[in-house]
């Protein structure tokens, strides 16, 4: 199965991480190149995934890696391509979708939990805390659902472990993408508006609704 990737144009650590992940399944793999944009810093109570950056461009990253090379912008970018997957870009602007063609991992469960710091807001509202993997489509966070994974919770557990193991499920979802697409592992859910990125105010909180969240979701497992 030929597969297409958006990623950045220098070197984004989720993406290359499903690329290792792709390569073990001998899938061919073509990336497409949109340009970065840096994002405005912001002052951050709690790291919810690691650095996505290091500041090598793409083509210094894919040395040695047997991978092609298109832009965004080129036209016929997805020519004899299965699927793409969304590494790492930007809103994409509607000339670029292709409907049920190109597959996103949400860190959040669609449709009650959209937009930006998913997990965050989740453990904020005590809202059950997973991944979601979907088409896009013009819409924010929106596309037809593939299939829904809840994050495993344990009594050990503390807000940093949590974050790491929602991060992975979010990886390795990219990674078995296939092996969803028959899911049925949807659950039904209310939808709500689309978040922003969390106020640093609310996020201090997060250490007390994670116990909060711990304390629910255990009792009633």
């Amino acid at each position: 199965m030929k597969i297409g990737i958006i990623t950045y144009n220098r070197y984004h650590h989720k993406t290359f991480q499903i690329i290792k992940g792709l390569l073990k399944k001998k899938y061919e793999i073509t990336l497409i190149i949109s340009k970065y944009k840096p994002y405005k810093k912001r002052k951050i109570h709690h790291k919810h995934r690691p650095n996505q950056f290091n500041g090598k461009n793409i083509n210094q990253s894919i040395k040695g890696l047997n991978l092609k090379l298109r832009k965004l912008e080129d036209g016929n970018i997805y020519d004899d391509l299965d699927y793409v997957l969304v590494g790492g870009s930007g809103i994409l602007k509607k000339k670029y979708i292709k409907k049920n063609f190109i597959i996103n991992c949400h860190p959040g469960l669609i449709p009650q939990t959209r937009g930006l710091d998913s997990i965050k807001w989740a453990l904020y509202n005590n809202e059950i805390v997973g991944n979601t993997l979907h088409f896009i489509d013009e819409r924010v966070d929106a596309g037809k659902l593939i299939a829904h994974k809840v994050t495993k919770l344990y009594k050990s557990d503390n807000l940093s472990n949590f974050f790491q193991r929602h991060y992975k499920n979010e990886i390795n979802l990219l990674i078995n993408f296939e092996t969803y697409l028959s899911s049925k592992n949807k659950i039904k859910l209310n939808k709500k508006k689309a978040h922003m990125r969390m106020p640093y105010k609310l996020e201090k909180e997060l250490a007390t609704k994670f116990k909060n969240y711990k304390r629910d979701k255990l009792k009633n497992a």
